[in-house]
């Protein structure tokens, strides 16, 4: 164990006081984290005597210097055979100050936040807490009759709304869009006929913005300008033709799926209010998915890749809607399913921080480099079948464990799909234990 972000040491509890800035700083980064008084640098237990009055003042430390107040866990733990003090502690109510001082965790280190920064975390608690569920002044009769039947139709297919027939009240009222006959913010902006969300589309012909071949800006409600985004650049991306012998397979160079994530979390974590604008700008090398949410300051796309953090919802009524007509899957490992999309099929991502939004960048590939197994999508595979079968064509020793976890499912799951692979003829198992697979070229 060694210190981080996320822990801690201090040789005795006499450090209390010191080790709130820390409290503090992991708090605004990360809602969570652990400090152990009783080890120094390096980890190694140093012995104090412990008791109760060494607990009561950690304890009197963290009310007296944090707010808001927090409720931590003190707990005395053994390391090597000796006694400690783990103070573990979590809320979610950033930003939180020491003492007045607001303070942000880098490395090992806490250091005071900038006045943009605190800005911009007071900003958002302030939004998340209050814009969805205001009452606007529109009624039913300012809803988008064909946006709102078009989502029930998605959503009862996808059998994730329990209305057995259509009604506009209805509908409204079980997405608790609606209350006293007047639409909340996120109901007139999700289905409204006028909401002032705006998208602006391009696609230029050189790296720079300056020589375009296409510009257009668009304005709508939310769920009618989410698929007009994953349109445009399915329309303006390479695709690669391939005729099997089942049927006609296109390919595109960057994943279907991973646009499609990324495009409804840019619209479900957006700001809105009275100038609400996305882009969608498509380069010769690139394509940059652009909203007006900043993300998260504690937080990286990285950590929701490669740590267990829960999901952080700037329009929780939004996105419930956009996953009932299943835009998106389950809520909080978005990132995760596009960067194990990209690793499939070997597309590079990154990402940018932008003084008042977020910045999602696919870089494009030549489509004759995409994994030649994408060809095999005929007509008789799932698209879970699909990506496994990817999965097996980049790695012929790849555990079921391995696919499970990249891909957010069960091994239980997993399985069932290379059971149903192997009774298609797409692969076969040679060998047992130290076996491979190996990928058939067709289904006969």
């Amino acid at each position: 164990m060694i210190e981080n972000e996320h822990i801690e040491f201090k040789r005795s509890s006499g450090e209390a006081r010191d080790a709130m800035k820390s409290v503090c700083g992991m708090l605004n980064k990360y809602g969570e984290g652990t400090i152990y008084f009783g080890l120094d640098n390096n980890g190694k237990p140093v012995k104090n005597v412990i008791n109760d009055s060494s607990l009561r003042d950690i304890s009197r430390a963290v009310f007296e210097s944090i707010e808001p107040k927090i409720t931590p866990v003190i707990s005395i733990v053994k390391i090597d055979n000796v006694d400690v003090i783990e103070l573990k502690f979590h809320g979610e109510l950033a930003p939180y100050s020491c003492k007045g001082v607001y303070y942000n965790r880098s490395a090992d280190e806490n250091r005071p936040m900038s006045q943009q920064e605190l800005l911009l975390m007071f900003q958002s608690r302030g939004y998340e807490d209050e814009w969805e569920k205001k009452i606007s002044e529109f009624t039913e009769n300012d809803i988008n009759d064909n946006s709102l039947m078009d989502f029930f139709k998605a959503a009862k297919k996808a059998k994730r709304i329990d209305l057995e027939e259509y009604n506009k009240l209805d509908v409204l009222t079980h997405l608790d869009l609606i209350k006293d006959g007047y639409l909340n913010n996120a109901g007139y902006f999700l289905f409204g006929k006028n909401p002032n969300v705006e998208i602006k589309l391009a696609t230029y012909l050189t790296k720079e913005k300056v020589n375009f071949i296409d510009l257009k800006s668009i304005k709508g409600n939310i769920y009618d300008l989410v698929g007009i985004a994953i349109d445009y650049i399915k329309a303006h991306m390479n695709w690669r033709v391939e005729i099997g012998d089942r049927k006609r397979t296109e390919i595109p160079e960057i994943p279907e799926k991973a646009i499609r994530e990324i495009v409804v979390n840019s619209f479900a974590h957006a700001k809105y209010g009275n100038d609400s604008t996305h882009e969608i700008n498509i380069f010769p090398d690139l394509i940059e998915i652009i909203n007006s949410g900043n993300f998260p300051e504690r937080y990286t796309p990285e950590d929701f890749i490669e740590k267990r953090i829960s999901s952080l919802k700037r329009n929780p009524l939004i996105l419930d809607v956009l996953f009932r007509s299943r835009d998106v899957e389950k809520s909080g490992s978005g990132f995760s399913r596009v960067n194990n999309l990209c690793k499939l099929f070997k597309v590079k991502r990154s990402y940018e921080r932008l003084p008042f939004g977020f910045k999602f960048i696919f870089y494009r590939n030549n489509v004759s480099n995409i994994p030649i197994i994408a060809e095999k999508n005929v007509s008789n595979l799932t698209e879970e079948e699909t990506i496994v079968l990817n999965a097996i064509d980049s790695n012929n020793k790849i555990k079921v464990e391995e696919i499970a976890v990249s891909l957010n499912v069960s091994a239980r799951k997993v399985q069932r799909i290379i059971k149903s692979l192997v009774g298609k003829n797409y692969i076969a198992r040679i060998g047992t234990k130290g076996g491979y697979w190996k990928i058939l070229k067709s289904g006969n």
